[in-house]
């Protein structure tokens, strides 16, 4: 119920903390059991398992497409053309880019928040990837946070996911192509 009265994107990884944090790791373990089964050269991917199928993808030097059904309302994607899910509409473009950028920082602050990234620690060390552990105590003379683990990504990885080829399920009579989108985004619909 949280999930679907949750305004933003945020709002919804937030709210996804319990179940969805429970399974995380065996949801990946099953995406990279079937690549490695049916000896895949690409993976297609949704946004709820692109998180994996990027991990998979880097574990295998493979390339993972992502298939979108909606402009990129999640602020994935910065853009001056909409403003991300939840915020007022009719803002002008550069406000609605501030506001994926704010969506961004909203849904980075929910993903830790919410408990994911031990999931995606313990996910990416069966793929044999390590993590980076942050001292939290810093430069300064007190602790300001306790220690925190975070992921680490490969160069082949940081590249994937900035040129990941999305096919986007909407067409032009929906959404002019914002300018921000890459060539390497594709509009599908008719």
């Amino acid at each position: 119920q949280e999930y679907l009265t949750g305004k933003t994107r945020a709002d919804q990884v937030f709210s996804d903390r319990g179940w969805y944090g429970d399974v995380w790791v065996d949801v990946g373990q099953r995406m990279y059991t079937v690549a490695l089964r049916h000896r895949c050269d690409v993976i297609l991917s949704t946004s709820m398992g692109n998180t994996h199928a990027l991990d998979v993808a880097e574990k295998e030097e493979l390339i993972c497409f992502a298939l979108k059904f909606c402009p990129d309302i999640d602020g994935q994607v910065p853009t001056t053309a909409f403003a991300p899910s939840g915020y007022p509409s009719g803002m002008p473009g550069m406000l609605n880019y501030v506001a994926h950028v704010v969506e961004n920082i909203r849904t980075i602050g929910a993903v830790f928040a919410g408990g994911f990234i031990p999931h995606v620690i313990e996910f990416r060390s069966k793929l044999g990837f390590p993590s980076l552990k942050i001292d939290g105590q810093g430069l300064l003379p007190f602790r300001i946070m306790d220690d925190i683990e975070v992921p680490t990504y490969s160069p082949y990885r940081t590249l994937l996911q900035a040129n990941q080829p999305c096919f986007y399920a909407f067409s032009k009579a929906l959404v002019d192509r914002p300018p921000e989108y890459q060539p390497w985004y594709f509009m599908t619909g008719s």
